[in-house]
Parts: structure tokens; C-alpha cells; sequence
């Protein structure tokens, strides 16, 4: 069974983060840029921003671009305001 069909807490032996703005449990693991833009709900041109402007961290492997999302979201949670709109 690969990790995508895996439970978050079966990914990550139990360590469940949570999104802030749905509640929605991400499992600990790297994302591509394609899946963290789709579990973000943001194109992967706005991840490709942000990335440029230092907003996000990242890891750059020969050609691949990999997200750890525990240092996104807390990335984000530091440094812009993430909640509901008012």
C-alpha cells in the first residue's frame, strides 16, 4: 500500500498535523509541488510565487522540488495571517 492510500496516521506512525483553515489532518511527509498546491487549494503557479518570494520552504533535490508541510503551514502561521476572512 503506497502513502496515498495510507491513513495520515498510518503515514506517520501516529504524528497528525492539522490545517488550520479546514481542520483537514495532513500526514507528516513530503509533497510534490502539484500536491501541496492541491492540498492548499492554490495553483502550483502561486506555489512557484511563493516559493521565489522565500514565503515557503522547500527542498530541492537534483530536479525535484519536495515541501515538508509541517514547515509550510508553520511558515505560513508565522508570517501571514491564515483564518477565516472577515
Amino acid at each position: 500500500m503506497d502513502d496515498l492510500t495510507k491513513t495520515p496516521a498510518e503515514t506517520t506512525g501516529g504524528s497528525v498535523i492539522a490545517d488550520a483553515d479546514s481542520g483537514k489532518a495532513l500526514p507528516r511527509r513530503l509533497y510534490s509541488k502539484k500536491e501541496l498546491a492541491a492540498t492548499l487549494g492554490k495553483s502550483t503557479r502561486t506555489i512557484d510565487s511563493w516559493m521565489s518570494q522565500g514565503i515557503i520552504p522547500y527542498f530541492r533535490i537534483a530536479h525535484s522540488v519536495l515541501f515538508d508541510t509541517d514547515e509550510v503551514l508553520a511558515q505560513l502561521r508565522r508570517n501571514h495571517h491564515i483564518g477565516p476572512r472577515t
